[in-house]
């Protein structure tokens, strides 16, 4: 049997990346112990006061060390730098009044409205079809604001046709 002879060689790739980790994981074990070892033995002779004096000048080296660059990211040529925060601007057209105006220069042409509906009409079909179905739900997953999208310009199309009249 051919499944069986696939699933033992499967296990066998996975038993060697599990014998791989656990090789790595071996190395840095026996790297922190022998580590660890090593300070013992260099530490064992000192006393509690002296260890303890020891702590407080390595974390306040360390501390300082660490204000140190905070400070110096901030400052530039010996000048403390200051983030300064700019007004975002804000596109003249923009609508304060949230209504549905149309920019001044945007048209939409009879053209590209049929090419909008053939856009429709094609999701559409889409949709219906249980082949396209698969196309249709994928378009919908990687743009999904795009229906959104052409409604909104069928809506500006068709008050750009009233504002016409």
């Amino acid at each position: 049997m051919k499944l069986f002879r696939r699933k033992r060689n499967e296990e066998k790739k996975e038993a060697g990346k599990d014998k791989l980790a656990k090789n790595i994981a071996g190395f840095i074990q026996k790297t922190q112990n022998g580590f660890a070892r090593f300070m013992s033995k260099r530490t064992e002779k000192l006393s509690p006061s002296t260890m303890k004096f020891a702590l407080i000048v390595f974390l306040l080296c360390g501390s300082g060390l660490s204000v140190f660059f905070i400070v110096t990211a901030f400052k530039k040529n010996g000048v403390l730098k200051v983030i300064n925060i700019d007004r975002l601007s804000v596109p003249r057209y923009y609508d304060k009044n949230s209504d549905n105006s149309m920019q001044p220069g945007f048209f939409i042409t009879k053209k590209e409205h049929e090419e909008m509906q053939a856009f429709k009409n094609y999701l559409d079909s889409l949709r219906h079809n249980k082949k396209g179905i698969r196309v249709y739900d994928s378009i919908m997953l990687n743009r999904p604001g795009l229906m959104d999208s052409v409604n909104k310009l069928e809506q500006l199309y068709q008050q750009q046709l009233q504002n016409k009249k």
